[in-house]
């Protein structure tokens, strides 16, 4: 296996045993299904009770190697162009409404508590 084959596999592993923790589906109605990466992109943002994340937090939590943090930044460009993400400037992105839609339907308690 090429190392880019190992570093894609590696990856994959590690969101098959994220997706394994039992975290939520985020439905999305009249929207095609997000990769299970966008998905996991998404609820970082609900993780961590932010509005507004910085992409080095997403690669930091994505293992920061180079292949994860191509993943990674197609992961935002589809939520962005999907319409759950919005560049804020710079590195940062925010939620839309339809991200915190998206995100509530999943786990309403951590969206009310900020």
């Amino acid at each position: 296996m090429t190392k880019k084959g190992e570093k894609r596999a590696a990856l994959e592993r590690r969101t098959e045993e994220s997706a394994a923790t039992n975290l939520p589906a985020i439905p999305i109605k009249g929207a095609s299904e997000l990769k299970r990466l966008s998905a996991e992109v998404l609820k970082m943002f609900s993780e961590m009770r932010r509005d507004r994340l910085d992409l080095h937090v997403m690669f930091e939590s994505s293992g920061n190697e180079p292949a994860a943090r191509a993943h990674v930044l197609d992961a935002v460009e589809d939520l962005v162009r999907e319409g759950y993400l919005q560049s804020a400037g710079g590195d940062f992105y925010i939620l839309t409404d339809k991200g915190k839609q998206a995100l509530a339907k999943t786990d309403p308690e951590k969206l009310s508590a900020r």
